[in-house]
């Protein structure tokens, strides 16, 4: 069904992301067809009629983009934020930066951009890439660079130490990820040996084998799992 709303709207677009943060469905960026655009909409799922609300943002706004990634964060001092990472740039560039949305308890909303640890590697430049967060690790997977054909690693951000780490792993874009424990499941999507036909199958990564010779990434993926069982 189509759900009915009220007042303006984020409008035609592409390239941009959608995610739930409760009670708000939060759109960012993307293209109209005629620009490429940074704006945050926001839709409160709790209030009817349903009607949405661009944000005015205080501060530093993440540069206008598309085919980025956005993800929740569910645990940490980032609990409950919208973070994005990466995309492409109206010239046509890779973007590397990680940006987190935070709602303030006045109601006021802004944006903060991450840190880097000067003494870990900095992230590739991708887009049509995916993230997902497990725990306070935010998982990027995928995408492509400024450099066609290039494969590209899996790298994880924590959240709590701003440190990057990056693995080996499969190199699909325009793919689709969801995680259950420290598992990751990545449907359809193009590899780079066949970019202009999508693949149907679904692959299976087990995070604690990727991080293998990682103790500190490993012992949060296990403390994640242990925590788990215990609710359950």
């Amino acid at each position: 069904m189509i759900v009915p709303v009220i007042g303006q709207t984020p409008g035609r677009r592409y390239g941009h992301t959608i995610v739930f943060s409760k009670p708000y469905l939060l759109v960012f960026a993307g293209n109209t067809g005629t620009e490429q655009v940074n704006d945050t909409w926001c839709l409160n799922i709790d209030k009817a009629p349903f009607s949405w609300l661009k944000l005015e943002c205080a501060g530093n706004l993440p540069n206008t983009r598309v085919y980025h990634s956005s993800a929740v964060c569910s645990a940490g001092s980032t609990a409950g934020m919208m973070v994005i990472f990466g995309g492409r740039t109206g010239e046509q560039g890779a973007l590397k930066d990680t940006w987190g949305l935070r709602r303030h308890r006045d109601g006021r909303w802004d944006w903060i951009k991450a840190p880097y640890k000067a003494t870990s590697d900095e992230p590739l430049a991708r887009y049509q890439h995916s993230t997902i967060f497990v725990g306070t690790l935010m998982l990027v997977l995928g995408g492509r660079t400024n450099t066609v054909g290039e494969n590209v690693f899996m790298e994880i951000y924590d959240t709590e130490n701003s440190e990057w780490n990056k693995f080996n792993s499969i190199s699909r874009f325009r793919h689709t990820v969801w995680a259950v424990d420290h598992t990751l499941y990545v449907h359809g999507g193009f590899e780079n040996e066949t970019p202009n036909t999508p693949t149907n199958s679904i692959m299976k990564l087990d995070l604690l084998a990727h991080v293998k010779g990682n103790a500190h990434l490993t012992a949060k993926l296990e403390a994640i799992s242990n925590q788990k069982s215990i609710a359950a």
